[in-house]
């Protein structure tokens, strides 16, 4: 934090310096980099941050470079608690040092609008700079630009450096690519499943590592090819042609690595990508992923190349209250359509409730868990004879009490069954295990909600009537199984649940697709319920009124993990997170929301007053996981009392993750000793008079008291 303070108006290099030769600066050319060539890389931190200033414009040849893959944050305070305006513009460029030489590559001023950069030097690492984010930002008159080589022409064009994320407090205006691709393939069949993929990203494992999706590019998909909404894409298409050229395609955040809830939709068309745009992680080492989806119709007769799309994210990695690192991630998808001769039941299975299609992902879940299994059949002609009926098979006996939801798609819109296990049928489905080592349960146990007909029941019969349309035979149900209210006590692995199509002597007809057997495994881990554990760290104590306290808030929800698998805990699946926070005063009263005028807590840029009974309350995030937040005391504007306080958290799971009603919440204490030194006295003894002089008997002790209040005629009383 020493620098001038016109640093960024000065005309040369030298005339300041940085702690730690933090290879920031800003000059009126290029060539002064030559200043630096004799530093230490090593040296250099990943981030430095300028407190308490505006960049001010003051020349047209102002330029700001960073060592590649170091970042610049504008704040302020000290803290890096608030992001810091940016005024004009700058030029912003990146060098390294190359064979002992300062090399600015591509962002040396010796290239000017239309230069060839086709020989220029480019960066491994990229490099950002993060101010605030303002009302109405015209980032054309405050902000950023540089060179940019343009992909046909290989020309230089000079232009303003689009920040990013749009829906952020902050803005980053990011120079150069770190970029890692992944390529992912999705098939379009008369199978759904298979155009459905979860991709893992091994790279991005780095706590509190979020995605911002920035661009969907189009420019390699096959001629002919759109894609389109989901929800206007039907199970069977009216014509082959729409069969075969009409898609919708989607990500989805998994239940692995986010805090996040939400689906991204693309289209070839404007606007190209609607919904969920910014995922945020955990805080956790667990690799995040994504789910894919390639929506089509079943009755597709080609098979053909699709072409390729391109996700284009920014992987913000948050390391402190402001502060970030950032990488680039391009997702290749590759699409293309299969034809397949073979009628079977194509099938997927998933932790949680899900009601549409899903895509398979592991399911290790704790014995109060649901998961949820999807299976579909589609076939030429009429699949069904007389006495066909369904069945579910089971590798493990479902306990009592285990309650499944049945959705049975008709045309599109489904029907909702249930079915709870009673004791009769733990019996009939053990003593068929113990014959034939799998145990069947008939889908016509399954009562139809809502009905209070003793008919109402699943009927196979006729159900076959309404699958089959004269031409094909299709089905499709997602089944929900919830151990909420068993009484497992035990481990119990390698589950599998299929669905099975028999005749009337129980002979097997149409099983699962062989291939996707494999995935419709499940394991259950007993005594693993999830717990929310925080542990809540202030960065000041004691706290001057007028400055902030930053409670470094960590928040541990997975209760456990089986060699490095994780177990998931679908209690919380559809709840939020927040928390509580109140002030105990050492009387034991809670401080109101009228002695807290003036104070507040952020947390993302954004503002959360006490009620005025003194709470405060804030949502973490829209899903209960593993979590980093910094949230900051603000007192700035405060008149509380010098003294000791507890601060209390309350972090909890609810629907709205404002308040909560039922559970227990994690509660952490916080001592903090307040200083109001705008409310206070100010002792002061001479050391002369602190030693008494037996001889001449004198003990008196002078003092001198002042005083600081805000009061006008302030009442101050002395007691001996």
């Amino acid at each position: 934090n020493d620098y001038d303070k016109e640093l960024f108006s000065i005309s040369r290099v030298e005339d300041f310096t940085l702690k730690n030769n933090s290879y920031l600066f800003m000059a009126r050319g290029a060539n002064l980099l030559e200043d630096f060539k004799s530093l230490d890389a090593n040296d250099v931190p990943a981030v430095v941050t300028i407190v308490d200033h505006q960049i001010t414009q003051r020349s047209v040849d102002n330029r700001l470079y960073m060592y590649e893959g170091r970042n610049m944050n504008i704040a302020k305070d000290q803290q890096n608690t608030s992001y810091g305006e940016v005024r004009g513009m700058t030029f912003f460029g990146i060098f390294n040092f190359a064979t002992g030489n300062v090399n600015t590559g591509a962002y040396s001023n010796q290239y000017a609008p239309g230069d060839s950069l086709a020989n220029a030097g480019l960066f491994a690492k990229g490099s950002y700079v993060q101010g605030k984010h303002e009302t109405n930002h015209d980032i054309t008159i405050n902000g950023f630009y540089s060179n940019f080589m343009n992909d046909t022409t290989k020309l230089n064009d000079v232009d303003y450096i689009d920040p990013t994320p749009e829906d952020s407090p902050f803005y980053m205006w990011s120079v150069g690519e770190n970029l890692i691709e992944y390529n992912i393939n999705l098939v379009a069949s008369k199978y759904s499943t298979m155009g459905s993929v979860e991709q893992q990203f091994i790279d991005f494992t780095r706590p509190n590592t979020s995605f911002q999706i920035e661009s969907f590019d189009i420019s390699d998909i096959a001629s002919g090819i759109s894609l389109i909404d989901k929800n206007s894409i039907p199970r069977i298409a009216a014509t082959e042609n729409d069969a075969n050229t009409k898609f919708g395609l989607a990500m989805e955040a998994s239940n692995s690595g986010w805090l996040t809830t939400g689906k991204t939709n693309f289209y070839t068309s404007d606007p190209f990508m609607n919904g969920t745009t910014y995922y945020e992680g955990e805080n956790s080492t667990v690799a995040p992923s994504m789910l894919f989806y390639l929506y089509h119709s079943k009755n597709i007769t080609q098979e053909e190349d699709l072409g390729t799309v391109r996700i284009t994210v920014k992987v913000i990695t948050k390391i402190s209250p402001i502060a970030s690192e950032i990488d680039g991630l391009v997702i290749n998808i590759n699409m293309s359509t299969a034809l397949f001769q073979t009628t079977e039941y194509e099938a997927a299975m998933t932790p949680g409730d899900k009601y549409e299609l899903v895509t398979s992902t592991a399911t290790n879940i704790t014995t109060k868990s649901k998961f949820s299994a999807y299976y579909g059949l589609y076939g030429p002609g009429n699949q069904y004879r007389t006495g066909y009926h369904r069945v579910l098979t089971s590798s493990y006996v479902l306990p009592v009490g285990t309650k499944i939801t049945m959705l049975d798609f008709l045309q599109g819109n489904p029907e909702y069954y249930y079915h709870v296990i009673t004791a009769a049928d733990y019996a009939t489905a053990n003593s068929e295990f113990q014959v034939e080592g799998e145990a069947s349960y008939p889908l016509s146990l399954f009562t139809k909600m809502g009905s209070r007909s003793n008919n109402s029941n699943y009927n196979d019969a006729a159900k076959n009537a309404i699958y089959y349309d004269g031409v094909n035979s299709s089905e499709e149900f997602i089944f929900i199984v919830d151990f909420g209210d068993t009484e497992i006590n035990s481990d119990q692995f390698n589950n599998s649940l299929l669905i099975d199509m028999r005749d009337s002597s129980e002979e097997s007809i149409i099983g699962v697709l062989g291939l996707q057997q494999g995935q419709m495994v499940y394991n259950l881990y007993y005594g693993r319920d999830s717990q929310i554990d925080a542990t809540i760290t202030p960065s000041a104590n004691p706290l001057y009124i007028g400055y902030n306290d930053v409670f470094d808030t960590l928040i541990n929800y997975q209760a456990s993990n089986q060699s490095g698998v994780a177990i998931i805990d679908t209690q919380y699946f559809d709840n939020k997170m927040g928390v509580q926070i109140y002030l105990e005063k050492a009387d034991g009263n809670i401080v109101s929301g009228t002695d807290l005028t003036g104070a507040y807590f952020l947390m993302d840029e954004e503002r959360y007053y006490p009620d005025i009974n003194g709470y405060t309350h804030i949502k973490l995030s829209d899903k209960v996981g593993n979590a980093r937040k910094w949230i900051i005391f603000n007192t700035e504007n405060a008149g509380l009392a010098t003294g000791s306080y507890k601060f209390h958290f309350e972090i909890f799971a609810s629907p709205d993750g404002i308040y909560y009603s039922s559970g227990e919440p994690d509660h952490r204490q916080v001592n903090i000793n307040i200083i109001n030194s705008t409310y206070g006295l100010d002792p002061q003894l001479n050391e002369d008079t602190v030693v008494f002089n037996a001889t001449n008997n004198t003990k008196n002790l002078q003092f001198t008291i002042r005083y600081t209040s805000l009061l006008t005629n302030p009442n101050i009383r002395l007691e001996a």
